[in-house]
């Protein structure tokens, strides 16, 4: 791993990786688990228009369809 300043490549790295899931994220995967859950809450039932982990990322989780619920 190399520095520059306080800036490290390897978290360079990491950042551009973030984002290009993050315009997969939005444009594939989001979409597709709204439309499968009819933009219904999975906790409450009523409109919702976020996506969110079953099991969160940190914890493990993925991006897995049935990983995922409108909330």
């Amino acid at each position: 791993m190399q520095s520059i300043g306080s800036l490290e490549i390897e978290g360079l790295a990491l950042m551009a990786k973030s984002a290009v899931g993050s315009r997969l994220w939005n444009s594939k995967i989001r979409p597709r688990i709204l439309r499968r859950d009819q933009n219904t809450c999975y906790y409450c039932g009523q409109f919702a228009d976020t996506v969110d982990h079953i099991i969160p990322r940190r914890l493990g989780g993925n991006d897995a369809d049935d990983s995922l619920v409108v909330s």
